[in-house]
């Protein structure tokens, strides 16, 4: 497999696992389940690991495809400068997840943890997410009509 097609085998897996965790934690706050709570912040330290291979592909698969016909070689930066700043928030939303449950293994969940994981978590799930729209359009035109 080449960069590219490990790019884009695994880049849709972070906003997705990403939003179901945040679904799993809003179950688990609703349920004061801290076992729920627990399952979310694996699931955001998941969505973390998964974006490193994504993020480390990423350049290569640029070189390979800028030139290529149909490409939007002008959407390539603005994708590149997002996918920079989700990576940085998928990391430390990871390191805070993973922290938590480190921590907080053998005991309840603080308040606190919970909320600073969870507006990491959110934040995130946002910046991810535009970054795929931006990653879209560089070879989807359906997704350039969303606009």
């Amino acid at each position: 497999m080449n960069p590219a097609a490990v790019h884009l085998a695994l880049n849709n897996f972070p906003p997705i696992i990403d939003f179901a965790a945040l679904v799993v934690f809003g179950i688990g706050i609703v349920w004061k389940s801290h076992t729920i709570l627990r399952v979310a912040l694996a699931l955001l330290v998941l969505a973390s690991l998964i974006a490193i291979p994504v993020f480390l592909t990423g350049e290569p698969t640029e070189e390979m495809v800028e030139e290529l016909e149909g490409v939007n070689a002008v959407a390539i930066h603005p994708h590149e400068e997002a996918a920079e700043w989700a990576a940085w928030l998928l990391g430390a939303q990871g390191v805070a997840a993973l922290l938590a449950l480190i921590v907080y293994r053998s005991r309840d969940l603080p308040r606190w943890a919970v909320t600073i994981v969870m507006i990491l978590a959110v934040v995130a799930t946002v910046a991810v997410f535009r970054t795929a729209n931006l990653g879209g359009r560089i070879h989807h035109p359906e997704a350039q009509m969303a606009r």
